[in-house]
């Protein structure tokens, strides 16, 4: 006579990981410890979150080496099936976050819509929906092209020195003092002879001033112009102040970035 369901085998039950953290691109040797991993290799296989390990090699009944895949997300779960049973460990593996070293052109117009390579480490074996922000605006695109360099195409600007975030997955990294936009460059304005009791309007002429009003102002010699309008890129009107100097500068700002021209 026979009865059914009368043996059970103790579950696979998991403890540590030899090295918790790996690079992003993967084929990295990791020892997983634990217990009833089974006395000989039946057909063991590991898996790191959803994605099999590109290879699992049974060692002995308490730990097994799986060769893992690439991957950018943070702490990962880790399965372990050996025959029908399966174990797992929560929290167990993390990939390296993104890494920024360099761009490979570090000043661009302030009009935007310019390509930059950022070059670093650990973006992904494939695209990972990467993503960069010039300090808090996002590149119009990102392109993913390898594990060490994404394309941004930049977003319109007036400021200084910026930092430059990737995000690969759900892990950014960044770097500081990456960017810069052209400063504003005034050329010419209209009508530059103007009667000594100010509050007359001229255009300022130049190009570089923001695609945005960017607090833009205006100064003639060391005086603010008595209101500032913006008008484009390429120019920007003044309200003149009194004034009864001969030939003076003409200063324009545009967020942190200032340009001048002489008489």
């Amino acid at each position: 006579g026979s009865v059914t369901e009368a043996v059970s085998f103790d579950a696979v039950a998991l403890s540590s990981v030899r090295r918790t953290n790996t690079h992003a691109t993967g084929s990295v040797s990791v020892t997983i410890a634990g217990s009833s991993l089974a006395a000989h290799d039946y057909s063991t296989v590991a898996r790191v979150g959803a994605t099999a390990c590109e290879t699992s090699a049974w060692d002995s009944d308490t730990s097994i080496v799986c060769r893992v895949p690439g991957g950018v997300v943070s702490s990962r779960r880790l399965t372990v099936t050996a025959a029908e049973r399966s174990g797992t460990m929560t929290e167990a593996l993390s990939y390296d976050a993104p890494v920024l070293s360099i761009t490979r052109r570090g000043n661009v117009a302030s009009t935007g819509s310019v390509r930059v390579t950022v070059v670093g480490a650990s973006m992904g074996m494939s695209t990972y929906t990467s993503a960069g922000r010039v300090s808090g605006t996002a590149c119009e695109t990102s392109a993913w092209h390898s594990d060490s360099s994404v394309r941004c195409l930049t977003s319109g600007g007036a400021k200084g020195t910026l930092r430059l975030a990737l995000t690969a997955g759900i892990r950014a990294g960044s770097v500081t003092e990456a960017l810069s936009y052209d400063p504003p460059t005034p050329l010419h304005a209209s009508f530059p002879n103007r009667p000594t009791t100010g509050s007359a309007s001229m255009t300022i002429f130049g190009r570089n001033m923001g695609l945005a009003g960017y607090t833009s102002s205006g100064r003639v010699g060391r005086t603010a112009c008595e209101a500032t309008g913006w008008v484009g890129d390429s120019a920007i009107n003044c309200l003149t102040a009194s004034g009864a100097g001969g030939s003076l500068r003409l200063a324009v700002t545009a967020g942190s970035r200032t340009g001048s021209v002489t008489d």
